[in-house]
């Protein structure tokens, strides 16, 4: 059976702040290296940490919307301030692309990294 792990702490004080959406979401910043379980933020996170128990060493998230733009529903989502922080610090041990709308991370169009696109900023 998996387990899902957060993070336990108290509450900050500055609910505008990515750290308060961290606790509010039960984020534990890093995938998780213990099998069994995986790491809480977001679903596209877990789903990140699951890739990284199946082996994958690298991933490139397609579809990850981190707006505050309305979804389908009409509804506007919480701050999500925390999950560029949430997701940059699953790079130690994986590396990471963004081809969707995750503001202040790593973003390369979708064309373009179908087309063969090759980091060379390392």
């Amino acid at each position: 059976m998996t387990r899902l792990v957060g993070a336990p702490s108290s509450e900050p004080v500055d609910h505008t702040s990515p750290q308060w959406g961290l606790w509010r979401y039960k984020a534990r910043l890093g995938l998780t290296r213990t099998q069994g379980a995986i790491s809480t933020g977001n679903s596209a996170y877990g789903a990140l940490n699951l890739a990284y128990h199946l082996g994958f060493t690298s991933t490139v998230l397609i579809g990850v919307d981190g707006t505050q733009d309305a979804g389908v529903d009409g509804d506007k989502p919480k701050d999500l301030a925390y999950l560029p922080l949430l997701f940059q610090s699953a790079e130690k041990d994986m590396y990471v692309i963004n081809c969707g709308s995750l503001d202040g991370f790593k973003h390369v169009d979708f064309d373009v990294w179908y087309a063969g696109y090759k980091d060379t900023s390392s």
